[in-house]
């Protein structure tokens, strides 16, 4: 569609009719019509011929912002209507606020965010197979990997065996060799043993080709829950990176891998946050599924401490173990004066502890608890005397 602005008489338009054909314009494209239009360069121009003063006025009377038309901002006025979104193919703004929220640090009502959900927060990316990675000598070699064996001396041969399903390889004037199970130190070396006593005058190289595709399953409270293709060295935090992370609802302390219907392992995400430990971030094997069970207790923890925010706890937890996963107390902290507060079937109760003490620190937090470590700035302002 396209809005003549020729006058109907020979005679040069006033600066009012310019006015008046240009906020006709002006009015259309505010209107939201979905029928494309473009205005011509010389209806630009004829717009911006108007009087500055006047241009404003009239912008400010229509509601128009008068940059968008003249230009404003290093783009010419027909690029700003150009790149306005008409019927963007994109999910509704609800259905990005909620997909984000389920792992983005959840924020309690006063302030405070749930830690170590956002590490994996938007990193739903999959996992691609790579092959030219350095394989580790405990990789334990299964169906499917591919291995490079080169001979050379009194014979040169470069032979890639593929381990298949029985777990075997297959040695051309040897024969088959059970492999499946071993480390990949321990698959070299027996090679080398059964070639060169096999084969006299040989020397023996045996490396690594293609790592095997297995599929696992990550299930419960992960944000993208489904079947994953991965290799051979994929890890519980690499699967859970593929799957988007852990849901607000989910927990961080009891991650659970099982095989064949048991529990061989269970991942305290806590221990790679906070300690770097790694230990237990174990490789994933062919039929696994890594379950993330619901959280059950949770207490917050603010005021003077290094990291405030909202931690998952785990089994019997006192506060002087609370304070440690907050990284400690600054040295405003005034440790005599600890809050809890605490709501339970019988109503709000309220602790003051005295960290100084063993009784302090052994204190038992329960599922809830709000824990305030307060300085000693305010201590003595609340007292009326001064602190030294």
């Amino acid at each position: 569609m396209r809005l003549d602005f020729k006058p109907s008489s020979r005679r040069k338009p006033s600066l009012r009719q310019k006015a008046t054909s240009w906020m006709a314009l002006v009015l259309f494209v505010a209107s939201g019509s979905v029928l494309a239009f473009t205005p011509t360069a010389a209806q630009i121009s004829q717009f911006q011929s108007l009087p500055k003063a006047q241009q404003e006025a009239l912008a400010k009377q229509y509601g128009v912002d008068v940059s968008t038309l003249t230009g404003g901002g290093g783009s010419s006025a027909t690029t700003a209507i150009q790149q306005a979104p008409v019927l963007e193919p994109a999910a509704p703004a609800s259905t990005k606020t909620n997909v984000a929220n389920t792992n983005g640090g959840q924020v309690s009502a006063n302030g405070l965010s749930s830690f170590g959900y956002d590490v994996f927060s938007g990193n739903g990316l999959g996992l691609t197979v790579v092959d030219n990675l350095p394989v580790p000598l405990d990789y334990q070699m299964g169906p499917g990997d591919v291995i490079s064996v080169q001979t050379f001396g009194k014979t040169n041969q470069n032979l890639s065996l593929t381990i298949d399903r029985d777990g075997s390889i297959n040695l051309p004037d040897i024969g088959p060799v059970a492999v499946s199970g071993q480390t990949f130190t321990q698959l070299r070396k027996q090679l080398n043993d059964i070639i060169k006593r096999k084969t006299i005058g040989v020397d023996v190289s045996v490396t690594m080709g293609a790592m095997r595709t297995m599929q696992v399953f990550i299930a419960g409270e992960a944000v993208q829950p489904g079947a994953y293709n991965v290799n051979g060295l994929t890890t519980i935090t690499q699967a859970l990176i593929a799957s988007g992370g852990v849901k607000q609802t989910g927990s961080l302390r009891h991650i659970q891998l099982l095989r064949k219907g048991k529990v061989v392992s269970e991942f305290d995400l806590y221990d790679l946050l906070i300690k770097g430990d790694t230990s237990k971030d174990i490789r994933l094997s062919s039929g696994d599924t890594l379950f993330i069970p619901v959280r059950d207790s949770r207490v917050s923890i603010e005021g003077e401490v290094v990291r405030p925010a909202l931690y998952e706890i785990k089994g019997e937890t006192n506060t002087a173990q609370l304070l440690a996963l907050a990284g400690g107390a600054t040295p405003s902290a005034y440790l005599s004066r600890v809050g809890v507060r605490r709501t339970s079937a019988q109503g709000l109760e309220q602790f003051t502890l005295d960290l100084s003490t063993k009784s302090g620190r052994d204190f038992v937090l329960k599922n809830g608890d709000e824990v305030t470590f307060v300085g000693g700035v305010y201590v003595a302002e609340k007292c009326h005397c001064r602190a030294w």
